[in-house]
């Protein structure tokens, strides 16, 4: 099957039917243990099939459907075509050797999201570097952490950037702690021309690109960094914490969660309370260009 191409609902489709399934589980008056029980499975096995962590083959939804007596052929068909939609292969498929199973499900749902909302408090965002800034990046730490798919992960990461030039594109919030425009992550020129890159993607109107100013204190972001991505159409948020320093998101991708799970619901809040703290997105761009010039290089 050929690599599928934008939009991409792999993720999308995945959690349609895992919701679907938990809600018809539900429905049916059924705990994870009795579905389990039901079709002689391990509960593990329910557990992961309604997490994610697994794809429900065909054959199996269709036992499932039949224990939750759904009827309905529409219905069955639905589910069906989101069971097969979640195989389709996406584009980052040919880098599979490259990249983690997290790190593919957080591509997956970057890739599908309408809206991403992201703290970082170390680094450029990897949909927002450059690819001098980039390869400055995996550099630096693949010198204690050698990886032989160094090369492959770089083009997985420019490659994501690609979204940003769709149409429609993701609504994409970023907070930065200012810490991240005053790093050098290379030679004084290199930081430069980055900041510039910054600057000017600051201005699309699909883009808001926020400082959260030293004056800040010490806030909740300096936890870690996070991502939480929307899906279109859906009532739920999908959270992607980060906690180290890596290669790639790859490297230190750490908790994957959705819907109504306290961590999302806290997670979300961080964010209003970082948004609450950050500069506005003219004195954000004026720090940027300010950081420019503080590299002794003309603003262009």
């Amino acid at each position: 099957m050929p690599a599928e191409q934008h939009p991409v609902s792999a993720a999308l489709q995945g959690s349609r039917l895992r919701k679907q399934l938990r809600v018809l589980r539900k429905r049916a008056g059924l705990t994870q243990e009795d579905v389990a029980q039901e079709m002689e499975w391990s509960t593990s096995k329910v557990i992961r099939i309604e997490g994610g962590a697994v794809k429900v083959s065909i054959n199996d939804l269709k036992a499932l459907l039949d224990l939750y007596d759904v009827e309905d052929r529409q219905a069955v068909q639905d589910l069906i075509h989101m069971a097969r939609a979640t195989r389709r292969r996406p584009w980052w498929h040919v880098y599979q050797k490259a990249i983690t199973k997290p790190y593919a499900d957080y591509i997956g749902h970057e890739d599908a999201a309408s809206r991403i909302d992201t703290f970082e408090p170390i680094l450029i965002p990897g949909l927002l570097q450059t690819r001098e800034y980039a390869e400055s990046v995996f550099e630096q730490f693949s010198a204690a952490r050698p990886n032989p798919y160094a090369q492959d992960l770089l083009e997985v990461r420019m490659k994501r950037q690609e979204i940003l030039d769709r149409d429609p594109p993701p609504a994409l919030h970023c907070l930065l702690d200012e810490s991240v425009i005053r790093r050098y992550a290379g030679e004084t020129p290199l930081m430069a021309r980055q900041l510039r890159v910054l600057a000017e993607l600051g201005r699309r109107e699909s883009i808001s690109i926020r400082i959260v100013p030293f004056t800040a204190g010490l806030h909740p972001g300096l936890q870690g960094a996070f991502t939480l991505f929307e899906l279109p159409g859906e009532q739920v948020d999908v959270l992607f914490l980060e906690d180290a320093i890596g290669v790639s998101e790859q490297d230190y991708i750490d908790y994957i969660t959705e819907g109504e799970d306290p961590l999302v619901i806290r997670y979300k809040q961080i964010f209003v309370e970082l948004a609450e703290l950050a500069l506005s997105q003219e004195e954000s761009a004026q720090l940027i260009l300010d950081s420019i010039s503080g590299t002794r290089l003309p603003v262009l």
